[in-house]
């Protein structure tokens, strides 16, 4: 209960100081296009958000289509929509992508093209049935989708009880996260920030690494975290390395940052539009919703046009390209028109799938 009140609390006080669209509190929707996002969700729920979209003529854009708009400063309608998936997952193609086939609608994928084919998410063949399809455009979300370690202090080791569907979730020492196999048992993951954000990547020192995962290997492997002291007992050797030799690795330079947030940007562009023929790549979400002066800047050298985030930052099309605001798909029945559900049902129903499921259900 005290999740869920904390959850409601969040959500109030960002409806209080206007960091969700006017609709969601309002009844018309008011300049700025109403943008939704999705991970992941059961095809029963995302039909009754396309039936509500069709019950009311709403209208389903696309990246292409947006950007036109900017650049004919037509505007948007209070009839248009867009609707985005990030990351990939596989019921983007196993469940969203035949109710959009099925209705004539279509939405924009943002996915980080070294994960497809992975368990749990899209293969490429899948990806190019939905872009041929005219369903789905596919757009970047970065090539890795990465958090980075910013800091030597220790969050969390690797270890058998730690389970995440999402790999780009820990932040793993560059080295071990662009490996196919999985980390060893004991492989420290460090304070943490997107891999796109203006922080500079911690290095940390292979020799310290190693002496965290042989300290498991000793230790019997799965059964030294048996013992309710293992993390006392790691933290102690990690920082016993720590303290008697260095400081355990060093931070990137500027230079170092600098390319690897290009090289970040640059390859998802060119692996999606290598993979799907014809494909031009103008739109980028940011992971994690955190960005920075470097990645932004990079962003409109490569030719990026249109940004999508959170929405603690409000949309703005001034310049002539555009970074637009996302809420959670939830609030699609929260747009006007017959069928509209009251605003505090939805509010109740996002804080319970936010506990149940994490920020990214």
């Amino acid at each position: 209960m005290t999740g869920l009140l904390r959850e409601w609390k969040a959500m109030r006080n960002g409806m209080k100081e206007g960091a969700y669209p006017q609709f969601v509190t309002g009844d018309r929707v008011e300049g700025e296009l109403p943008v939704f996002i999705y991970h992941s969700i059961p095809a029963h729920a995302f039909r009754s958000h396309l039936e509500h979209l069709r019950r009311n003529n709403y209208i389903f854009l696309d990246s292409a289509e947006v950007l036109a708009r900017l650049e004919n400063a037509s505007g948007f309608t209070d009839r248009e929509v867009l609707l985005t998936f990030d990351d990939g997952l596989c019921d983007l193609y196993t469940a969203a992508y035949p109710l959009l086939k099925q209705y004539g609608m279509k939405a924009v994928a943002f996915v980080a093209p070294h994960w497809i084919g992975r368990d749990g998410l899209i293969t490429w063949p899948q990806a190019i049935e939905m872009h041929q399809s005219g369903s789905i455009d596919f757009q970047s979300h970065g090539f890795t989708h990465r958090r980075i370690p910013v800091s030597f202090r220790i969050t969390d080791f690797i270890r058998p009880a730690l389970r995440t569907t999402r790999p780009w979730l820990l932040p793993m020492p560059e080295e071990l996260f662009c490996g196919d196999s999985k980390p060893p048992w004991g492989t420290p993951l460090f304070q943490s920030s997107s891999c796109l954000s203006d922080a500079f990547q911690f290095l940390a020192d292979p020799a310290w690494l190693r002496l965290c995962t042989e300290t498991v290997e000793r230790g019997g492997g799965r059964r030294f975290f048996r013992n309710p002291l293992w993390r006392r007992r790691l933290l102690k050797t990690a920082e016993s390395f720590r303290s008697g030799i260095s400081e355990g690795g060093r931070y990137e330079t500027p230079n170092e940052r600098n390319r690897r947030i290009r090289n970040e940007l640059e390859q998802s562009k060119l692996s999606i539009e290598r993979h799907l023929p014809g494909k031009n790549v103008t739109a980028f979400s940011y992971p994690f919703n955190e960005t920075g002066e470097a990645a932004e800047q990079t962003l409109r050298e490569l030719g990026y046009r249109l940004a999508f985030g959170g929405i603690g930052r409000p949309s703005s099309t001034a310049d002539g390209s555009g970074f637009f605001r996302r809420i959670s798909g939830d609030f699609v029945l929260r747009l006007p028109g017959k069928g509209r559900q009251r605003l505090g049902i939805l509010v109740a129903a996002k804080a319970v799938n936010r506990i149940r499921f994490g920020h990214g259900y």
